[in-house]
């Protein structure tokens, strides 16, 4: 069945970006957030995680990308393999690897719906796992300067068998200027587990543009997101839907300087219609679990649920009266780069 599409809610290129509309960071106050966990954990520990780096993400994949600074990151890059191997993970690789591309009836357009291979078999699992390796050989990550943008993957002159993914390099410098070493255990964390996720985010798009059926300027939508009355057609936007529930996002700055997840980072839930739209922040104890070993274990046990980000304790739309205006009884101090929460 072609399903009824009205309004299109999809963004036309291919990198993760927030559009302007949805930047709320004013909505935010550093007292709601400290009480309620957001921005430090006394408990907070360096990631745990020791499991085998995919070969997508080797070193020799990183262009001029000093081993110090590749090794600085491999936190980042283990929780990235996991969001790729595991099991549980690995039926969305299956799902845009396999799944059928519905036309939808639109010549201008050309819109389509990828639906789901179901149930997905061991084989399915097998091929994809090995069309991963094979993406392996033909992969180039690279720091540079971007507009706004985390990161963009885009198709090499070689075509679609070679894919290059770009991310911003304040990534890279972050790491190179000392932020890194100069953040507490909380915010190292927040910025690795950002990082992956962009990594993955932008990896979905590189993975679709391998499909013989794919068209740069035109992806599907899914049927996941189809099935949520979600008209939104970006491959990254739908894996993070997939994987984590929701859009994670810095709580401040500028699209394109990933540093200042250092102060929080921000989730949120579309829908068919922006006035719906339901931001939160995202709990620091959710992101300390990702980068552990007991979790991951949790995940193979009792599956995808484990990696959904949990419903915050704090909404924005519940903490601000209006944009600009002083919250009554309460602290209007606004979490800023400025704030002092090392």
């Amino acid at each position: 069945m072609v399903p009824s599409l009205g309004h299109d809610t999809s963004s036309s290129s291919r990198h993760s970006q927030v559009p302007k509309r949805l930047r709320i960071p004013e909505y935010f106050y550093e007292s709601e957030l400290k009480v309620a966990g957001i921005l430090e954990l006394s408990c907070a520990k360096p990631s745990d995680l020791n499991n085998p780096i995919h070969p997508i993400f080797y070193y020799r994949n990183f262009h001029q990308l000093s081993l110090p600074t590749y090794e600085t990151l491999m936190p980042a890059l283990r929780l990235a393999s996991l969001l790729v191997t595991e099991v549980h993970c690995l039926e969305w690789w299956v799902f845009i690897l396999n799944g059928h591309r519905l036309p939808i009836p639109d010549i201008k357009k050309r819109r389509s719906v990828l639906i789901s291979i179901k149930p997905i078999m061991a084989h399915h699992l097998s091929a994809a796992k090995d069309r991963l390796l094979e993406l392996s050989d033909c992969i180039d990550f690279r720091f540079t300067a971007q507009d706004s943008v985390y990161g963009m993957q885009i198709r090499s002159r070689a075509g679609r068998s070679f894919q290059v993914i770009k991310f911003s390099n304040k990534f890279q410098e972050f790491i190179e200027d000392g932020g890194f070493t100069n953040s507490s255990v909380s915010q190292q964390l927040r910025f690795l587990f950002f990082f992956a996720l962009n990594m993955v985010h932008e990896l979905s798009h590189a993975v679709f543009d391998t499909r013989t059926d794919s068209v740069l300027s035109d992806e599907p939508y899914t049927d996941h997101d189809v099935e949520s009355g979600l008209l939104y057609r970006e491959m990254g936007d739908s894996w993070e839907r997939f994987i984590f529930g929701c859009k994670i996002q810095p709580l401040v700055g500028e699209d394109s300087y990933p540093e200042e997840c250092r102060y929080g980072l921000h989730r949120f839930a579309p829908s068919a219609h922006y006035e719906d739209i339901a931001f939160g922040a995202v709990p620091m104890g959710y992101i300390c679990a990702l980068m552990s070993k007991s979790r991951w274990k949790a995940v193979r046990k009792k599956g995808i649920c484990m990696l959904k980000c949990p419903e915050a304790r704090i909404h924005a739309r519940d903490i601000i009266v209006e944009r600009g205006g002083e919250e009554e009884g309460r602290s209007s101090k606004r979490v800023c780069p400025s704030s002092s929460n090392h």
